[in-house]
């Protein structure tokens, strides 16, 4: 950690008491810290090594973009924000049912009611047995599809989440170097979209 960021090994040297304390409340925050830190090295490691991600899923090929998602859904340690037009039961069951306890998770979607007749019942069923906070927003103004991890990742996804690779192949890719602004524009997006739960 040294090496690779002198004021992210401050911040591990602070983190690692808390993930050793008796108190659980701070030997949870201690290993979402770490986590976090991890994440972040891993992360500019593979920027400066073999660049961002980017998987190309055939046709056909409906596990392969699961797996691919449940990987970075799983490894989130404080929130996942996922924006999709058309989010549905099904995506409910596939990919909340990923995140970790604990996690945030926040959902931007088309204010379609059919889709949301759909969805809603569901992830409130979802959050009276997994408990992880949940909130749903809807805007009209969606086209793309993107996960957002611990606000410091986002990743594009050429079909909906909840068609990945079973009619046509589709890429999954990280985007780097427009970050800073996506985080910004779908934040703000976020803020203005209607409260749906």
């Amino acid at each position: 950690m040294q090496l690779w960021n002198p004021a992210q090994a401050l911040s591990l040297v602070v983190s690692v008491p808390k993930a050793n304390s008796f108190r659980e409340y701070e030997r949870i925050e201690g290993f979402r810290e770490i986590r976090i830190l991890l994440r972040a090295a891993r992360h500019n490691l593979r920027l400066r090594t073999s660049g961002p991600l980017n998987r190309p899923i055939g046709e056909g090929r409906v596990f392969e973009y699961f797996d691919e998602f449940r990987k970075l859904i799983a490894g989130a340690a404080s929130e996942v924000f996922f924006v999709d037009p058309y989010l549905d039961a099904e995506f409910v069951s596939t990919y909340l049912t990923q995140v970790r306890g604990g996690v945030l998770i926040r959902l931007l979607t088309s204010p379609k009611t059919s889709r949301l007749n759909s969805v809603l019942p569901a992830i409130k069923l979802y959050q009276a047995e997994h408990g992880n906070s949940v909130e749903v927003r809807s805007s009209p103004a969606l086209h793309d599809r993107y996960l957002f991890i611990d606000s410091a990742e986002v990743y594009h996804s050429g079909a909906s989440f909840k068609d990945g690779g079973k009619k046509s192949g589709t890429v999954i890719s990280q985007i780097v170097d427009a970050f800073p602004v996506m985080w910004q524009n779908y934040s703000d997006l976020w803020t203005s979209a209607k409260i749906e739960l």
